[in-house]
């Protein structure tokens, strides 16, 4: 490979690729010498603008300099006069992964190194969607137990997720509060005290109800309680803080530093929660973190996406000191996951091992791609 100084950006190739929950969003950065760095911009009912912002920034991009990361993610946030929120930062998040991985592969260390080096030995992750198809108590506590057999200690879910939309912020039933209330009950008991657990609420309920849920699951000892309040209303969770005894988490909703300001300097959670597929990637990530760590807040990236994305996280998350807990899915689709990645990283245990391959450790088969793929773009 050449010196990266040398290098130049020849394509900017993006990839959308159904699969089974959401579109997997991929971008492919082509330099000169022929190497190739890979991002992902996944995000839920979002694909097509997504897509449609890489094609503008690849624009920009062709022709510079791959390794001069901080000046194009400066210049792609502010070269859009409505500026941030999910579709800009998205795609600014997958082209900024891909530069980074470049800028690994040029100089052969995996991408965690040129971070600053590890944090952490390990990566631990909690898993995410592990209840998928639990409609009752006795469903959800024997998938919990089957989940904790593979080696995962952390656990996420929603307890509230059958509360209809329309109720949803305004008024519960007793039967749906109990039966929230049980279920954290009963999956702590099923699992014992050590495996990790935590429930999102996603902004479903109302203030008095937040107080009264978490006060009854106090009990239960989860290391973190998410999105109690929603993302438009910030004076209500600093409101939730002050009342309630758990840890508070936040941040999947939030884009950007600027997003994350008030909710880092009110202190109104113990955990943010960035996620390098949606505010901003890598280089973003990394000064949101530095900010919460001022105010001893953690982090505990939210990654809800494919196989790029989560390679991204884990050698971020490897890089920070205020680093917790990284969320993880159960795999949807294998499948396409075994068909469009040549390579990519698995959990062993309880998380990631640290990468050992240059850039992000991961490299996807474009034959696949474009074969799998609804929209396939390339920009020269």
């Amino acid at each position: 490979m050449e010196n990266a100084a040398s290098m130049r950006v020849v394509d900017v190739r993006c990839y959308v690729v159904p699969a089974e929950w959401k579109e997997l969003v991929f971008v492919l950065v082509e330099c000169d010498d022929g190497s190739i760095g890979v991002g992902e911009g996944t995000i839920t009912n979002c694909a097509a603008p997504v897509a449609s912002a890489i094609g503008d920034m690849a624009a920009y991009l062709v022709g510079k300099d791959p390794g001069e990361i901080e000046r194009h993610w400066s210049t792609l946030y502010r070269m859009f006069h409505w500026r941030g929120g999910a579709i800009q930062m998205s795609a600014l998040a997958a082209i900024d992964q891909a530069l980074w991985d470049i800028a690994g592969q040029a100089v052969g260390l995996p991408l965690y190194r040129l971070l600053g080096g590890a944090c952490h030995d390990r990566v631990k992750v909690y898993l995410n969607q592990w209840f998928r198809g639990a409609r009752s108590v006795a469903d959800l506590t024997e998938k919990a137990q089957a989940a904790v057999a593979t080696g995962i200690r952390g656990l996420k879910w929603y307890p509230f997720r059958f509360v209809p939309l329309s109720r949803q912020a305004y008024r519960f039933s007793k039967a749906e509060f109990d039966g929230a209330v049980g279920e954290v009950a009963a999956v702590r008991a099923a699992v014992g005290p050590e495996v990790e657990l935590m429930v999102d609420l996603s902004g479903v309920a109302d203030a008095h109800t937040i107080v009264q849920f978490c006060e009854a699951i106090a009990g239960c000892d989860l290391l973190f309680v998410e999105e109690v309040a929603p993302p438009e209303n910030p004076a209500l969770l600093k409101t939730l803080s002050a009342k309630v005894s758990a840890r508070l988490a936040a941040g999947e909703r939030r884009y950007s530093r600027w997003d994350f300001k008030d909710l880092i300097e009110t202190q109104a959670v113990g955990l943010v929660q960035p996620g390098v597929c949606r505010a901003g990637g890598i280089t973003e990530m990394r000064k949101i973190a530095a900010m919460a760590e001022i105010y001893n807040i953690g982090v505990a990236p939210y990654n809800p996406v494919g196989p790029v994305g989560t390679a991204a996280t884990v050698h971020v998350s490897a890089s920070l000191p205020n680093f917790v807990i990284m969320e993880t899915y159960d795999d949807d689709s294998p499948p396409i996951r075994r068909e469009i990645m040549d390579v990519t990283l698995s959990i062993d245990g309880d998380g990631f091992a640290l990468p050992t391959s240059p850039g992000l450790g991961v490299r996807m088969n474009e034959t696949v791609l474009r074969r799998r793929a609804s929209v396939a773009t390339s920009h020269r």
